[in-house]
């Protein structure tokens, strides 16, 4: 059922976010005060705050979508877990290449080791570690099945 609505909808879906995203681009640049302290280069906060946001909410959505899956086996979950995993990853890989460009504006260096750099830096790399130890464990699994299967057919 919920399938059938998303492919109906997915089209006026992906029409209204664009065009939320084209009102946002618009306010941020074009709309918002100058900055007395920063200049015109703090408007790339208008870009990184909300990615940051989405990819801690999109992880968070995640493993609640991890659990679920695990006290149902519904395999809705497991999807929505796999392709949250890729989308909470770019917004991320944002997160910190707009982080980058304002520190270099502020600070004159890309990147300090400070604690929530270091952390967000940590949020990108674990699930890009649990999906290649999916990977991995799986084809371990499937070569121990063909090695016992090599055995027992002897």
């Amino acid at each position: 059922m919920f399938m059938c609505w998303s492919f109906r909808n997915s089209q006026i879906l992906i029409g209204f976010c664009w065009i939320l995203t084209s009102m946002a681009i618009y306010l941020s640049i074009w709309l918002a005060p100058f900055d007395f302290q920063q200049g015109e280069k703090y408007r790339i906060i208008y870009v990184h705050v909300p990615t940051a946001w989405m990819s801690l909410l999109i992880y968070i959505a995640m493993a609640i979508s991890s659990v679920l899956f695990l006290l149902t086996k519904h395999s809705l979950f497991q999807l929505f877990s796999k392709t949250a995993a890729k989308i909470g990853a770019l917004f991320t890989l944002f997160t910190l290449v707009t982080g980058g460009f304002w520190e270099k504006h502020m600070w004159d260096t890309f990147w300090v080791w400070d604690a929530r750099l270091t952390s967000i830096n940590l949020v990108f790399y674990i699930p890009r570690c649990t999906a290649f130890s999916r990977v991995f464990c799986g084809c371990c699994f499937y070569f121990y099945m063909y090695r016992a299967n090599q055995y027992t057919n002897n």
